[in-house]
């Protein structure tokens, strides 16, 4: 850390930090910094709110290079991450700088900045730049942008209601809060503003154009021959890193996995086709009516063929997320598009079996209705046979 705070005063090029690097997340803006917040452009993050600034983009670029030694396992000591050019104007009378960042093998090596008047503003914009490139594949964790203003103010906040003293009501021996809220506890209508998330609201009004999806799946199986195929949330703007869970299937507990997907790109037909597989899949799930406009879904949902495997630690690309857009049954997403149901296929008993494989059926057109899973075809019996081995007088 030493010999890296030296190369920081020394030589504006600076160095990649160790991944020792601590420091806190709170922005800091000077007054002048603060009045020109408001005419920028910055980088919002979903998860926090949190904004990076022209400002701000030197630091993250510094903790987002001090992260490379934990995820490569490999070291970059010493090893410049800033480059100048010197570049002269019209007659030479002025002079501009144009910052190159440099991060071998990462996705922002070698992006320049825009020519400005000194170094530290040349750097401030390759870095800014960096950002916005990060930003757009997904690998900008929420852990790298600066602190939201609103989650200081909102803990500030609570440690002064904190300490304030309740009030008695002597007219009904009810206490209350100056500051709370009027929600009936008895109903469990709490509200709990903490535990609301900012990310639908932040991604709800970004336009549709790229799709980020997060690959949700489970080793558990009802049978050896029936595994669960994965099943893909895909948000406007990426998910943060979410851990492994459990789901307990009578008392025996299965892991779920989430991994982050690489990122597609959808036109107007394929996001019509999603859109309405999430409105069918809601619709089943709940069995209840379910309507909801295209421009109102922050999320979609889509299936992933049994085919696709997570890559193994040794073929995983530390920079790269699993392409899965081409593992996704567009013919299967299409059909539950366009009818929410289909009629069984009636002839031999092989043509039975292969159209029902890995089914739901149901005994009636109606949509909200019982449904049940397929377990197997017995060619052996009509409808009108009494099962032997029927556990049913």
């Amino acid at each position: 850390m030493l010999r890296w705070t030296e190369s920081l005063c020394n030589t504006p090029r600076s160095s990649i930090p160790p991944h020792t690097l601590r420091e806190t997340i709170n922005p800091y803006h000077s007054d002048s910094e603060d009045d020109d917040d408001q005419l920028q452009e910055f980088v919002k993050d979903p998860t926090t709110s949190g904004r990076i600034y022209l400002q701000d983009a030197t630091t993250v670029i510094y903790r987002f290079a001090s992260s490379l030694g934990i995820k490569g396992g490999r070291t970059f000591s010493h090893q410049p991450l800033f480059d100048f050019k010197d570049e002269q104007r019209e007659f030479g009378v002025s002079r501009s700088y144009v910052c190159t960042v440099l991060l071998p093998g990462s996705p922002v090596d070698k992006i320049s900045g825009s020519p400005s008047s000194s170094m530290a503003h040349a750097r401030r914009s390759a870095c800014y730049h960096a950002c916005v490139e990060l930003f757009k594949i997904g690998l900008l964790d929420y852990r790298l942008f600066p602190l939201s203003p609103g989650i200081t103010a909102q803990y500030d906040q609570d440690t002064n209601i904190g300490s304030q003293s309740v009030i008695l009501d002597p007219t009904n021996n009810e206490t209350f809060s100056p500051h709370g809220s009027s929600d009936n506890k008895s109903q469990g209508t709490r509200c709990y503003p903490r535990k609301q998330p900012d990310f639908w609201p932040n991604t709800g009004s970004v336009t549709i154009a790229s799709l980020y999806p997060t690959i949700i799946s489970t080793d558990h199986s009802d049978e050896a021959m029936q595994p669960h195929a994965p099943i893909l949330i895909l948000t406007r703007q990426p998910l943060p890193s979410l851990s492994n869970t459990k789901l307990f299937f009578s008392g025996v507990p299965a892991i779920v996995r989430f991994r982050p997907g690489a990122s597609f790109k959808v036109d107007e037909r394929r996001l019509h086709d999603i859109y309405m597989y999430t409105i069918r899949m809601c619709r089943a799930i709940a069995n209840k009516p379910f309507v909801c406009s295209l421009v109102h879904m922050h999320y979609f949902f889509a299936p992933l063929g049994l085919d696709w495997t997570p890559p193994d630690d040794d073929e995983k690309d530390q920079w790269g997320f699993p392409n899965v857009v081409d593992h996704i049954p567009w013919e299967l997403v299409t059909r539950a598009a366009g009818s929410w149901a289909m009629p069984l296929k009636y002839g031999k008993a092989e043509e039975v079996a292969e159209d029902i494989e890995d089914a739901v059926i149901q005994d009636r057109w109606v949509e909200f209705t019982r449904r049940y899973d397929v377990i197997r075809t017995r060619p052996d019996l009509t409808p009108l046979s009494k099962p032997l081995d029927s556990p049913v007088c």
